[in-house]
């Protein structure tokens, strides 16, 4: 059975299907970028927009079948990776969800950080609509907001077709901040304790203060949160992420650069 999460002190509008997909057409472009975290996310996308509680990114048939059920879809097991290219990309229409709508979406996941993504986008164009960026990351540039900064969104934001969506007002990034891990990991990883966290996502803020990015800052919304290893969240806590990035997308959308950080 799926675990059951509620953020503390927190409100989150609960998104349907059918208003999330009204959310997200409005969008020629969702774009989604960062490590296995991100992955976690992009799969409760897919079940948000599926309305399905079951997204099948591991084995069809074997003994571990039961295993990648429910919450088990978001372990890190191999087992239940099989098939991560499922989240990879594609038309709305390739992947089955909202029939309504006429949008690309695509999943990065480190080391490619998807700063090529830009090479075919040229906002100028007045049949380029508009683009939702999210973006996720530190773990892979060692815990470290100035080379995180520096390494994964300084390109993206330096691209010029960033710059000319950023113009044309066809752009919505946020950036996903740094996750809460469980206590008992602190020890193997001092690195990504919630101390460290805290300093990291405060630094992140700074960086970001004046850019085009929203950040989002989770690590309060994820402490003591249900996870299937210490860091990697269960499918619940990943739906209400989600719901609150859908929230955030259509907020983003009516207007524009207008919400502070």
């Amino acid at each position: 059975h799926p675990s059951y999460f509620v953020p503390h002190a927190c409100d989150i509008l609960w998104t349907t299907t059918d208003q999330a997909c009204g959310t997200l057409s409005r969008y020629s472009h969702l774009v989604f970028v960062g490590d296995s975290l991100m992955r976690h996310l992009r799969q409760a996308l897919f079940i948000l927009l599926r309305n399905h509680g079951l997204v099948r990114g591991g084995i069809q048939t074997s003994t571990f079948i039961d295993m990648c059920q429910c919450d088990g879809q978001f372990s890190e097991h191999g087992a239940c990776r099989l098939y991560d290219e499922v989240f990879n990309g594609g038309s709305n229409g390739e992947m089955g969800v909202c029939s309504n709508g006429n949008f690309m979406y695509k999943g990065y996941e480190w080391p490619d950080n998807g700063f090529h993504f830009w090479d075919g986008i040229d906002c100028a164009d007045p049949n380029q609509g508009s683009i939702l960026f999210v973006v996720q990351g530190g773990l892979h540039h060692g815990n470290n907001a100035d080379a995180t900064y520096r390494q994964l969104l300084a390109p993206h934001m330096s691209h010029p077709q960033f710059q000319k969506c950023a113009i044309h007002h066809k752009l919505s990034p946020i950036y996903i901040g740094f996750y809460a891990q469980s206590l008992t990991l602190d020890k193997p990883y001092p690195a990504q304790s919630r101390v460290n966290g805290r300093i990291f996502n405060d630094q992140m803020k700074a960086f970001l203060q004046t850019s085009e990015f929203l950040m989002l800052d989770v690590l309060n919304f994820t402490t003591d949160s249900q996870s299937s290893d210490g860091l990697h969240k269960l499918m619940d806590v990943n739906l209400v992420l989600m719901y609150y990035i859908v929230n955030l997308a259509d907020m983003l959308f009516a207007a524009p650069y207008e919400t502070s950080n």
